[in-house]
């Protein structure tokens, strides 16, 4: 019964996240030169990166987390500004455009991928805005340095030498593409200890199966909602997830999670590192191009800090 004692010890503690899951509001977080960002945009996009990450979008993020997520959306909202200062305009279409591409590259229509958002608590005006604010960064970034960037025939014959030296590397874990299972029993900080006392039983035995086959069949006998075979890159979650995922071995449980939607169990089905195909060798042409990408990118980062530093941000 040593699981049962760990959930009712779950029940208890997450009063707290139950409450900050639900606020919505109006209320501002921050103000970005005269733009506001509210708790309930906040909210919407912490959905939307935890449905990228696989994760229930429900799912509180720590403090610091939170904290990131507010200082990308800060971050947007000086782009954008300092694009329309500079008159660099992004049309409706091109954006459109761009968000079906997304779908596409996710191997789902549009319409698809707009419904499975709404469903999700999260609007289709927040990947616009994200792809917006990119394009616009973008195109603001190429105005203002592309003419000052200059590339030598030294610096292409230095990184063609280079590319001789380079010994291919295993890929980077964060490639893995990981497949889990959940399932989330109807549990919340309310029910009552001798409920409790039924489901422990059954949830223990859905924590003990081996392999997904035997998990999904266990969830869905003792009436569990099932979310099967949710295909994922390691890179995508959070690190906290990272941890336990890389802990876990494949066709076995981590420790249940409550959330706002139910008490949680995630199977890791399987994680499989893909065979990457040899890099296409470099040319003067794209040698040239990587140089000058890689300029106009520390240039993108200096003048971002130099936004933030001149921006009125007022934190609320």
């Amino acid at each position: 019964m040593k699981l049962l004692r760990v959930l009712l010890l779950l029940t208890g503690f997450s009063l707290g996240v139950a409450s900050e899951a639900a606020v919505a509001s109006t209320r501002i977080v921050v103000i970005v030169n005269k733009d506001a960002i509210t708790a309930a945009d906040v909210e919407e996009r912490i959905r939307l990166l935890n449905l990228s990450a696989g994760k229930p979008v429900t799912t509180p993020v720590p403090d610091d987390m939170r904290k990131q997520i507010i200082q990308g959306m800060v971050d947007e909202a000086l782009q954008l500004q300092v694009a329309k200062s500079k008159k660099i305009k992004v049309t409706d279409a091109e954006v459109e455009k761009s968000l079906e591409g997304l779908a596409k590259d996710n191997k789902m229509s549009l319409d698809v991928m707009v419904t499975m958002l709404k469903s999700n608590g999260i609007s289709k005006q927040t990947m616009l805005t994200r792809l917006k604010a990119q394009i616009a960064w973008g195109r603001y970034i190429r105005e203002m340095y592309g003419p000052l960037v200059y590339i030598s025939d030294q610096e292409v014959d230095t990184a063609l030498s280079k590319e001789k030296e380079v010994k291919i590397e295993e890929p980077s874990p964060d490639l893995m593409d990981v497949t889990l299972c959940q399932a989330i029993f109807d549990v919340t900080p309310e029910t009552p200890e001798e409920v409790m006392m039924l489901l422990g039983p059954k949830i223990e035995e859905t924590h003990q199966a081996k392999g997904c086959p035997a998990f999904l069949e266990a969830a869905r006998g003792f009436g569990a909602k099932v979310d099967a075979n949710r295909l994922v890159k390691f890179g995508q979650l959070p690190d906290g997830l990272k941890s336990l995922v890389q802990k876990t071995k494949t066709g076995t449980c981590m420790q249940p999670t409550m959330t706002p939607d139910g008490l949680v169990l995630t199977m890791v089905c399987s994680k499989v590192m893909p065979k990457l195909a040899p890099p296409m060798p470099l040319t003067r042409d794209t040698a040239s191009i990587a140089l000058e990408q890689e300029k106009l990118g520390k240039r993108a980062a200096q003048e971002m800090a130099k936004l933030r530093t001149a921006a009125c941000i007022e934190w609320k």
